[in-house]
């Protein structure tokens, strides 16, 4: 199965180490393992660590696909800063490395950097339906962060209110900051930093935010499964 971390309390001490990457936890971050790679997760600090856990297990055992094996040891041992993937995400990389960049990669988006980009945005239109928004894309394909999910960060300025549409994947959201509301089909959420909800496949939503503040969400979608089979489609809802 594939997974991903998205860190709501964060401590800089704490740490995912997936397939010997190094991958620190700080507040909203967030970090991914993808599909057959080892990980585990360590916090040497006296702070509890809080992430939001999106695994496609629910896919993988539809499909009879579920493999598991364990590790030789507790830990794994860190790699070499000169074999790290990281080296291979950017501007430039190696060009004698292969790296199966279809699974997806061992990397954390640091939420400093994507914080900014958004604040860069703040002041386009963006989007009618999602406002200032930002995918979290594969570094080497530029897809979706995992073949079987994505991920976006969105930023609704204040007093901000959406159209309304409908898709025929679902997602699930987690609020960063911010006071607003989702309306999903007939059933409105009143929503402040820290809550969750979800929003079904197929269901006509729109956001607002509530406060002068600008209001941040993130979310997680099965939308890349759906794409693959031809089975996507978004529209407007009147």
């Amino acid at each position: 199965m594939g997974a991903l971390r998205f860190v709501a309390k964060g401590n800089p001490k704490a740490y995912t180490i997936v397939d010997g990457e190094k991958l620190h936890m700080e507040e909203n971050d967030l970090i991914l393992t993808p599909q057959r790679t080892w990980h585990h997760h360590e916090n040497p600090s006296d702070e509890p660590v809080i992430w939001l856990d999106a695994i496609d297990t629910p896919f993988v055992r539809n499909m009879n696909a579920i493999f598991y094996e364990q590790y030789s040891s507790m830990k794994q041992p860190v790699v070499d800063p000169g074999d790290s993937v990281q080296l291979d995400t950017g501007w430039t990389r190696p060009r004698w490395r292969n790296v199966d960049a279809e699974r997806g990669l061992a990397v954390a988006y640091k939420w400093a950097s994507t914080f900014n980009r958004l604040k860069r945005l703040a002041r386009k239109e963006g989007s009618p339906y999602d406002g200032v928004i930002l995918e979290y894309v594969n570094p080497l394909t530029g897809g979706s962060a995992l073949p079987t999910m994505d991920c976006h960060v969105q930023m609704l300025r204040g007093g901000e209110e959406t159209k309304t549409h409908r898709h025929t994947s679902g997602a699930v959201y987690f609020v960063i900051q911010g006071e607003g509301e989702t309306v999903a089909g007939d059933q409105a959420f009143r929503w402040s930093k820290g809550d969750g909800f979800v929003v079904p496949n197929w269901c006509p939503h729109r956001h607002r935010n509530l406060v002068r503040d600008d209001a941040l969400l993130f979310s997680v979608s099965d939308a890349p499964l759906l794409k693959a089979a031809q089975l996507y489609r978004e529209e407007a809802v009147s």
